[in-house]
């Protein structure tokens, strides 16, 4: 069930790559296209790759030749256009890729004895492979050798970065001198963006001398110089190949991690080729901002022929505001006209002051139990009440119809009830 559980994600994520690739290719950026291409056939052969990384002086080559067992690197680096070598385990020879106008021509296959004189004047050879029975490699393994980062030739460090994205794992070589230099650290955090396994290796520590200083605190030195750049690195191993016996050698510590990553082999292939694929998009995000800068640098020329851009951008912003006040104004002049019309109607005086004293009367008449100065007479109440009600009924007549309802209502309705003032006596 695992295997067709991986088999299913390997076709996918081959799928995927594909149609990632012609995408690239289509938009023209070759560079990037290439190095899918060459993802595309990493996932064929189902190789896991080990690079090593590191200063010319820092002893790699020398390093990697203890480790396959034989001296297959030369001291110098085999001057290809690409820079990378490949070392895996097979019958002892070397396959030469050449390029012509651009073009890969059929491999040529060199003894080894062979290799360092046949490619000293190899600048159109692509790249190279060196076969060799190393049995820990296996048969789904092999080591990239990739030339120094401090290399005045621009090409090499090039060729450095670009093979990132065949490594599955990376070994980071350094002089046990220049650990802590800014090449080292700015280089090491370029390659952890990458998001795979980084490992450190510090060697040449036979230079030590532990009345200077302890190992032990410039271990903690080593790793704090790292840890200020952000840079955590999967581990830190400190070796030397000119005294296998040295009391801090971990060289036995590097070969045996070697075999268990090897061991781990699909799993980190695997998890190397999606980091790989999401690291190529976004680097072909920022080749298309590239192509459109220079379309940019043209609109922002035009617009500043018509005039100061960041004027232009004020005038347009306070447009904007000003069209924002004017959707705004009416609702603004209806709530100032509300708010001034509350006020003119609280305060208005409907009625004269005459007619509310009339009114008033005529209302006190009304109530029940109203008085005649002392007296309780009915009599006397209902002529009060008439008058009160004639003298209110004229002040009405002489300002409205006496057609209002009011009126008419008031002409109809009777003197109080004596009965109701006989309750009150």
């Amino acid at each position: 069930m695992q295997t067709k559980i991986e088999k299913n994600h390997s076709e996918t994520m081959l799928e995927d790559i594909r149609r990632m690739e012609e995408s690239i290719s289509h938009a023209g950026d070759a560079q990037n296209a290439s190095k899918l291409e060459q993802l595309l056939y990493k996932i064929h052969s189902k190789r896991m790759n080990i690079a090593f990384c590191g200063h010319f002086s820092a002893g790699k080559s020398t390093l990697i030749n203890q480790l396959c067992g034989h001296a297959l690197l030369p001291s110098s680096p085999i001057p290809t256009s690409a820079n990378i070598v490949s070392i895996r385990n097979g019958e002892a020879g070397a396959h030469v890729q050449h390029k012509t106008n651009g073009e890969s021509q059929e491999a040529a296959v060199i003894p080894l004895e062979d290799l360092e004189a046949y490619c000293v004047n190899g600048t159109d050879i692509e790249s190279v492979e060196i076969s060799y029975p190393i049995a820990w490699l296996g048969d789904r393994a092999a080591l990239l050798d990739t030339p120094g980062i401090d290399s005045t030739d621009d090409a090499h460090h090039q060729s450095t970065e670009s093979a990132l994205h065949l490594a599955d794992v990376v070994f980071y070589v350094m002089d046990y001198n220049h650990v802590q230099s800014e090449v080292n650290l700015a280089f090491t955090k370029k390659m952890k963006e990458w998001g795979k396994p980084l490992y450190l290796v510090v060697n040449m520590i036979d230079k030590h001398k532990e009345r200077e200083l302890p190992f032990k605190q410039y271990q903690e030195g080593t790793k704090m110089a790292f840890q200020s750049w952000g840079i955590e690195p999967d581990g830190i191993l400190y070796v030397t190949m000119k005294e296998p016996a040295h009391p801090h050698n971990e060289y036995a510590k590097l070969n045996w991690l070697l075999k268990q990553l090897i061991g781990r082999g699909e799993e980190l292939r695997s998890f190397s080729l999606d980091a790989s694929a999401r690291y190529l998009a976004e680097e072909h995000g920022n080749w298309v901002a590239e192509q459109n800068e220079s379309r940019k640098e043209e609109l922002m020329d035009e617009l500043g022929q018509e005039g100061d851009v960041q004027e232009l951008v004020q005038l347009a912003e306070e447009k904007v505001r000003e069209q924002k006040q004017l959707k705004e104004l009416p609702e603004v002049l209806t709530a100032a006209l509300r708010k001034e019309l509350g006020v003119i109607i609280e305060n208005a005086n409907i009625t004269p002051a005459l007619t509310r004293d009339k009114a008033h009367q005529y209302l006190e008449s009304r109530k029940p139990g109203f008085k005649v100065g002392f007296s309780r007479v009915p009599r006397r109440r209902q002529r009060r009440w008439r008058n009160a009600c004639k003298r209110f009924r004229l002040i009405l007549l002489s300002r409205w119809k006496p057609s209002s309802i009011g009126i008419c209502a008031m002409r109809s309705r009777k003197p109080p009830s004596s009965k109701v003032f006989t309750a009150k006596s």
